[in-house]
């Protein structure tokens, strides 16, 4: 492929990155920061300082209004995907969330957590509508099939579970891949 952009994080590390579901905007946490690049023009379209250090993972919304994060505090934020501005939190106690995935229809998220944990959100009405247990290591990454039957969770252990989203039912374990799955 040809490289299209190059956006600048000046000064930070980028710990995490997302694009947008129409591929216009590109998401970062940098550093302290959460930035949003517009991704024809490269400029800067939006930015948030945080109070602690910046996002450990980021997804969009599947219609692109909203972005989630997760990083050392124990919430899911919830943004405004076009201004950076908070405009949410899914709370919970004993959480802090290491990874977040919205599902198809954007009425789920699901975020992994340090106690092991997988954490379904009811995202319109901010709570916990299920928690999967079961996992020997904490969960680093998440992700949706693309017609939302599936959830897809890696782990830092070396290991990938496949779950059934009409039950929150695991189907399959891949347990030899030998290295953390971090995404």
């Amino acid at each position: 492929g040809k490289e299209l952009r190059t956006l600048q994080a000046e000064g930070a590390g980028v710990k995490s990155l997302a694009i947008s579901p129409d591929g216009k905007r590109v998401a970062a946490g940098c550093g302290q920061y959460l930035k949003v690049w517009d991704v024809v023009s490269g400029d800067e379209v939006a930015s948030s300082e945080l109070c602690r250090s910046g996002p450990r993972d980021l997804a969009y919304s599947p219609d692109g209004q909203t972005l989630a994060s997760c990083g050392d505090g124990a919430d899911v934020l919830l943004w405004d995907a076009s201004t950076a501005k908070q405009k949410g939190a899914l709370k919970a106690e004993e959480c802090s969330a290491t990874c977040v995935a919205f599902s198809r229809d954007g009425k789920i998220l699901v975020s992994g957590d340090v106690s092991k944990d997988l954490i379904v959100w009811d995202v319109a009405a901010g709570t916990i509508s299920s928690r999967l247990k079961g996992h020997s290591y904490i969960c680093m990454s998440v992700a949706f099939s693309s017609d939302g039957k599936l959830l897809l969770s890696g782990h830092k252990g070396g290991s990938a579970w496949l779950w059934d989203t009409a039950n929150w039912k695991v189907k399959r374990k891949f347990e030899e891949l030998k290295a953390p799955v971090m995404t």
